[in-house]
């Protein structure tokens, strides 16, 4: 085998045991932090993920509720129109009978009234 001796390997003067520790200490750290924010950064992801699945809910039966509000009013809106037709007719006979009651208590014929 080889007898001969490894040259020593020299390092600069400023790397010394406390440097490198320090240097240990902020890759460390750094490493840390970046898996902190890696984690916090997927966990927003499924947050969002989930946050929008649950807006998209909300959002159909939303639309579903006014779907129905909207066939509500229809229903209420074709009621009130019925209504009003009947009240129109009835206030129509009330003003004939009205006007037919007027003719005969003034002995004269509504046609007669009228010129």
């Amino acid at each position: 085998m080889n007898d001969r001796p490894r040259p020593r390997t020299v390092w600069p003067s400023w790397l010394d045991g406390q440097t490198v520790a320090i240097i240990a200490v902020v890759a460390a750290v750094g490493a840390m932090t970046q898996n902190g924010f890696t984690s916090i950064r997927t966990e927003m992801g499924l947050l969002r993920t989930e946050l929008l699945g649950e807006i998209d809910q909300v959002r159909g039966e939303l639309r579903a509720e006014i779907g129905d509000l909207r066939t509500d009013v229809r229903r209420l809106d074709d009621r009130l129109r019925t209504v009003e037709v009947a009240v129109a007719s009835i206030e129509a006979g009330m003003e004939s009978s009205m006007s037919a009651s007027r003719a005969w208590r003034d002995g004269s014929k509504p046609a007669e009234r009228r010129k």
